[in-house]
């Protein structure tokens, strides 16, 4: 038979042939003589003609556009952990790391990183946060596992690994669901609160953590340096950094230096500080040289009896057991903080500005997104407001 009878194989598929054997198509793509004088080729197996037709024609593609593909892409695993120790290690904070390497560990890697990394699509991508959320994950958290590999993608992106970045096209499923609303004490539910804290050891730190609206970073970094008490007055400018498990690593500056503030004391955190730093010094005489020497967490205001930092799940369950005993919904310290003091403040008529500003936002955008309270005449701090309030019910 004649050769001109023969189907012609389209433009751009290069040697493209059925093993038959195995019975799969095998596409070769001549990428010409390299620096060595030797032919490069770049071979293609898949299940279908069209499948490596389709791969062929994209390495052409890719090849005509400068990306390297006369050598096999890396999978998607070693790019994430190349990624993790060129990039993210310049630009990110120990704890944040500590994070993020947990992330790339138990999800992204088993989840996509056995693709090649120019063989990585929008709908793998899906596949894997679709079963990410029938774990139980929520949007936001599927919503960090594709920003973690969007950054990824945009660094092999700048190395010509890839000529997109698929996670950019991947959308969230729609079934995943949303964060728990985050909830708030009403002034009867906190009142009950601090008489069953009345002689708990750890009632001057949830005491200090809903009259100020702290994060739980900055109540555990807080010095005594920082602590006015005859002032009434504070300065919130440092936070506990920890890693892996919660362990803390050191203390230093908010995520956002701009975050940093001075907040005036209500008149019960002042009370409380003031039994706080004197069960302090007995716990401290008691234990002498037992108590913690390390130079990190010299002078901390809330610690253990050895001077230590404060373990983030026994102040969960100390606060879960105040709570019990005090009749009211059981919280999270977070939310019993600067949920609470947020929604409070705006209950009793201060503006989003003066809200977002004692807890540390340098907007009003997050108080937007997640209180929608009536805004009526202003009041200047958190401690305006309780002592206002409490002068009211005497």
């Amino acid at each position: 038979m004649s050769d001109r009878g023969k189907e012609r194989r389209a433009r751009g598929d290069g040697a493209l042939y059925q093993d038959v054997v195995t019975g799969r198509w095998i596409g070769k793509l001549d990428l010409g003589r390299g620096p060595d004088g030797r032919r490069r080729q770049r071979k293609v197996i898949g299940r279908t003609k069209s499948e490596v037709s389709r791969r062929l024609r994209e390495l052409r593609k890719q090849a005509g556009q400068g990306v390297e593909v006369g050598r096999q892409a890396p999978r998607v695993e070693q790019v994430v952990n190349d990624w993790f120790a060129k990039a993210a290690v310049e630009r990110k904070s120990e704890a944040t790391l500590a994070r993020l390497r947990r992330r790339l560990d138990q999800h992204i890697i088993p989840g996509v990183g056995h693709h090649r990394i120019d063989q990585l699509r929008a709908d793998a991508i899906e596949v894997w946060l679709e079963r990410e959320a029938a774990r139980g994950q929520a949007r936001a958290t599927l919503q960090q596992y594709r920003g973690d590999l969007r950054q990824v993608l945009k660094w092999a992106l700048a190395r010509d690994l890839v000529v997109r970045n698929a996670a950019e096209a991947a959308h969230i499923p729609h079934g995943a669901r949303d964060a728990v609303e985050k909830r708030a004490f009403t002034w009867d539910e906190l009142d009950a609160l601090y008489s069953a804290l009345d002689d708990d050891r750890m009632g001057p730190y949830f005491v200090v953590l809903a009259e100020l609206g702290l994060r739980n970073q900055e109540a555990d970094a807080l010095a005594w340096a920082d602590v006015d008490l005859e002032g009434r007055r504070v300065q919130i400018h440092r936070a506990m950094k920890r890693g892996d498990g919660g362990v803390p690593i050191g203390i230093g500056a908010l995520k956002a230096a701009r975050t940093s503030r001075p907040s005036r004391l209500s008149q019960v955190a002042v009370a409380a500080l003031r039994r706080q730093r004197a069960r302090q010094a007995i716990e401290r005489m008691a234990v002498g040289e037992l108590w913690s020497n390390d130079d990190r967490w010299v002078d901390l205001v809330f610690t253990t009896e050895l001077g230590t930092p404060l373990n983030p799940s026994n102040v969960r369950r100390a606060f879960r057991s105040a709570c019990r005993r005090a009749g009211v919904r059981e919280l999270t310290p977070y939310e019993a903080g600067r949920h609470t003091t947020a929604s409070l403040m705006i209950d009793a008529g201060a503006t989003p500005t003066q809200v977002a500003a004692q807890l540390g936002h340098r907007s009003t955008r997050m108080l937007e997104r997640h209180y929608q309270h009536r805004v009526a005449e202003e009041v200047s701090t958190a401690a305006d407001v309780m002592d206002a309030r409490r002068s009211s019910m005497a």
